[in-house]
Parts: C-alpha cells; structure tokens; sequence
C-alpha cells in the first residue's frame, strides 16, 4: 500500500514553502525599490542636466534610458516571480495531496478495524454457541451458514489487501488462456451466501466460448470486487446482472446493478485508493476502499480498461471491463 510521508518530510516541505514565500516577498520588494531608485536617480540627473542647460535630446534620452531599465527590472522580476509562484503551487499541491492521503489513510485503518471488528464479533458470537450448548439441528446449520460467510467476507478482505500490496511492490502476473464464464461462475458461487444475506439476485449471462489471455487469480479479483461491490450496493430483492460479449477485438465484461449508485462527477475518483462512495444509509455500504482500486490496477495491467457510470444517487450503477481478446494478445 502507498505509504504517507514522515512528519520530517512534512515539515521540510512546510519550511521550503516558507522559503518561497520569503524569497517572493524580496524579490517583490526589489522590483519596488529598483523602480523607487530609478525614478529618484532619474529625477536627480534632469536636475543636473538643466542646471547645465542641457537640451531636449539628453532628457529625451535620459527618458528613454529609464523606460528601458524599468523594462528590463519588470521582465526579469516578473519571470522569477512567476518561477517562485509555480513552485509554491507545486509545494502546496504536494501538501495537500498528502493531506488527503493521510485522510484516506485514516479511513482505510478504522474501516479496516471495523470490517474486522464485525465478522470477528459474530464468528465468536458463533462458536459459542455451539460449545455452550447443543442446538437444534436448524439452528446449527444457521451457524455454521453465518460462520462461512463471516470467514468468506474475511477472506475477501485479507486477499485484497494482499493484492494491493502486492501491486505495490510489482508483482508479476501468469497469463493464461481462461474461460470467463467459469471465473464468473465461480465468483457467483462463491458470494452466493453474501447475495443471500442482503436478499439481491445475481443473474448472469456470459457465453461459454468467451475466452482471455490473463492471470487467472488476478481475472478472480476483478469479478469478484465487482460482484461483491454490486451485490453491497444493492437493495433488498435487488438484481445485479453480469454479461460478456465480444465487440470487435475486445472482450467486455458488464456488471450492472439497481443499488445506491454515485454522482457521476465520481466516475473516475471511485478507483482511487482508499476512496469510498458514501452510502444510503442501509449500513451494507462499508468498504475498505481497496476493491474498485484493485479491479482499475489489474484491468490496466492486463492492458485493458475499466470504466464506472451512473445518473447518479439511487440511481444503480455499471461497471464495464474491456479487455483485448486472446488472438490480440497472443
């Protein structure tokens, strides 16, 4: 994961800033006094020059000499003032870049804490349960089902942290001729328990022909955060649908949703790391902020690109996944 800066880093940057600032102050000042000095200067020589009865072409001249001088003090104080500027824009995008990163941060750890803290909470509730006493065998079956998907949603945030970690020290990827419908499939199967928990249907219509040249794991993450984040986003007796096509030298993945949906000014800032769409209230909208990242990161490593649309709040959202087919790559 993208590590923020160390306070020392943070104050060198705050003292260059300052720097600037200084810097930009004197020189402001010496564009002012040099035009003070050249004006007095001036003055004084046209004094000089008519006590010797000098005549209009040396005054003219003199003139000319000062317009000249100040000309040249305005172009070189203007360049370097535009040069101090442009760094302490730069300096101050810096700082609140990482501002912002350490927000993310920020969120990321108590979301982390909370996603944890809520699946270890209920597994425990789970287990004993079962050592305090002997259940119905209904209600032991109910445990065991709420035990599964507590370690599956734990699974899924250990796996994309993981990745993300792993992306960040560049890991390599396995290209392999995979089935998409298969991968699909599986990820159905696997939050199968999850799209029953929050009463949304997942329907699915991708050919079995459709083929890609990726990493299997990596092909794994990507439908799998974008099923996890449809089936979250939507309501209850909601339907996320997932189809796959293939347009010219593509291969498209389209998953589709009814669910809380996000401002379309988001579109692009949804795949940033840490970054969350807020939710509608329901509660199932927490996140670590890592699933869209993981899917944009993956996507475009594999060289293909992703793509996030909605009308807005409550109004669903799709996810579309190009990808190049087999014969492209190959």
């Amino acid at each position: 994961m993208t590590r923020g800066r160390s306070p020392s880093t943070r104050t060198v940057q705050v003292g260059f800033l300052l720097l600037l600032v200084v810097c930009a102050a004197q020189l402001a000042f010496w564009m002012f006094d040099e035009v003070r000095y050249t004006g007095l200067v001036t003055e004084q020589l046209r004094e000089a020059y008519t006590a010797l009865g000098a005549g209009s072409e040396a005054l003219d001249r003199l003139d000319t000499d000062r317009a000249q001088r100040l000309n040249r003090y305005g172009w070189e104080g203007a360049f370097f003032l535009a040069v101090l500027l442009a760094a302490m824009l730069v300096v101050l995008k810096a700082l609140r870049e990482e501002a912002e990163l350490r927000r993310r941060q920020e969120q990321f750890l108590a979301a982390v804490s909370h996603e944890f803290k809520s699946p270890l909470a209920s597994l425990r509730l789970s287990v004993e349960t079962l050592s305090l006493r002997d259940p119905a065998p209904a209600e032991r079956a109910e445990l065991v089902r709420r035990i599964l998907l507590e370690l599956g949603r734990l699974e899924r945030m250990v796996s994309n942290t993981l990745d993300t970690s792993r992306l960040a020290s560049g890991g390599s990827a396995s290209p392999e001729r995979v089935l998409l419908s298969e991968v699909v499939e599986e990820m159905r199967e696997e939050l199968q328990e999850f799209a029953k928990e929050c009463e949304v249907r997942v329907d699915v219509q991708v050919a079995s022909a459709i083929a890609l040249h990726a990493d299997r794991d990596g092909l794994r993450t990507v439908v799998r955060n974008l099923l996890h984040n449809a089936i979250k986003a939507s309501p209850r007796g909601g339907v996320v649908t997932v189809q796959a096509q293939v347009e010219g030298h593509d291969v498209v993945l389209e998953v589709s949703d009814d669910g809380v949906g996000f401002d379309p000014k988001e579109s692009r800032r949804i795949f940033e790391q840490f970054y969350r769409v807020e939710g509608d209230g329901r509660g199932r909208m927490q996140g670590t902020g890592l699933g869209l990242y993981l899917v944009e990161r993956l996507v475009t490593h594999a060289g293909g690109r992703v793509r996030a649309q909605s009308a807005g709040h409550g109004l669903g959202a799709v996810f579309t996944v190009r990808w190049p087919r087999p014969e492209v790559t190959e």
